[in-house]
């Protein structure tokens, strides 16, 4: 076992990873129907999605004069927090009518919150007013709400010049919808001592002081965590760095540092939610002692719900479990009534069991725990 903790290098993990990997791309092939922004045929055949029609039709004219403008191909390159968020906005006699979101990988709790925001102030306006309008950002759905304000500026622009039959001229923005500043920073400050300053500092104050910025930087102001929803969604439509430098860091901890012998460090040190569950217990120690054959069947059936949420998704019942995971309570406007009840539970629990969650549920968890090459108890 000593021999075995001074590798530098897992091979074997390496071949967990991919097979991980493997197993993440199938699922989101089957979910989306792309992979890397890219349909399975265009990838064998070297060509573009630019060259398909169909749901990517950019104008159609309806018989009754109704102009529906689609903003997949006007806003390919333009991502929300997994990927493009495309628009169909539906306008008569110069008045926006109908706005719709279009196939995309965001959290739907995200989502709804960007659209109940954003759509309403559009809805109604001629093109012209619509152009001028700056709608804020809603709260904890930042990344979403740029690219819904983006696709609509586009699509605006196109059916202007289509109805004026101006040639058409799409500038980019003065500004990205993804402006990289101090909350991006100083998250990036969080990650990189929860990555680094572990392997030096042992102490419980350091414990201390980086369970609870990963509970308030990482979670609460950021909202960002490595989830199911995320891993699908760059999966398929690809990573754009403006967007994922944060989370980048958060996945290269989380499946790279495996790799080179720290085992479950996302998890023990970086992860907003396993952080917010210890914090609690540490706080309220109430201990309650589970026996070891318990510890056991917990973990057996931990386990067991994971390899069943995996086969929902394979074949394609229910890819969306993944929008209750419990990691959206740190944005709590748009958490859904069964996250918030569910992550109260596991609040209560956590008082009297170390990180229930983490240890008795979590699917990510499960996931990023097939990188291990041997077995995980479930005590932790």
């Amino acid at each position: 076992m000593k021999n075995e903790n001074k590798k530098f290098f897992y091979w074997n993990r390496l071949v967990c990873l991919l097979t991980a990997l493997m197993m993440l791309t199938a699922i989101a092939l089957h979910k989306n129907g792309t992979l890397l922004g890219e349909t399975p045929q265009n990838l064998l055949m070297g060509t573009s999605v630019e060259g398909h029609g169909g749901d990517t039709d950019t104008l159609i004219i309806m018989p009754n004069g109704t102009m529906i403008v689609n903003t997949t191909m006007l806003a390919s390159e333009v991502y929300g927090f997994a990927g493009p968020v495309p628009l169909r906005i539906s306008i008569k006699d110069n008045i926006i009518e109908k706005i719709e979101t279009g196939e995309n990988s965001e959290t739907a709790d995200f989502l709804a919150a960007a659209t109940s925001k954003i759509f309403p102030h559009y809805i109604g306006q001629n093109i012209e007013d619509a152009l001028n309008i700056q709608v804020d950002a809603a709260t904890g759905a930042t990344y979403s709400s740029g690219a819904i304000n983006e696709n609509m500026r586009r699509g605006l622009t196109f059916a202007q010049a289509h109805i004026s039959d101006m040639p058409i001229e799409i500038d980019a923005p003065e500004s990205s919808p993804h402006s990289f500043g101090l909350k991006e920073i100083i998250a990036i400050i969080v990650i990189l001592s929860g990555a680094i300053l572990p392997i030096w500092l042992k102490g419980k104050g350091f414990r201390w002081l980086q369970l609870v910025l990963n509970i308030l930087v990482l979670g609460c102001w950021c909202g960002t965590f490595i989830s199911y929803s995320l891993l699908i969604g760059y999966l398929s439509n690809g990573i754009r760095l403006s967007v994922a430098v944060v989370t980048l860091l958060l996945l290269v901890v989380a499946l790279l540092f495996p790799l080179f012998g720290k085992s479950r460090h996302y998890c023990m040190w970086l992860c907003p939610l396993g952080s917010a569950q210890e914090l609690i217990f540490r706080l309220i120690p109430r201990s309650i002692k589970i026996s070891p054959n318990t510890l056991r069947w917990l973990s057996y059936l931990r386990w067991g719900l994971w390899s069943i949420l995996m086969l929902l998704m394979w074949t394609g019942i229910w890819f969306e479990w993944m929008d209750y995971e419990l990691f959206s309570i740190f944005i709590f406007q748009q958490a859904s009534w069964i996250v918030i009840v569910m992550s109260i539970a596991f609040a209560i629990l956590s008082a009297f069991v170390s990180r229930p969650y983490c240890r008795f549920l979590c699917p990510t968890g499960c996931l990023l725990q097939t990188l291990e090459d041997k077995k995980i108890e479930a005590q932790m």
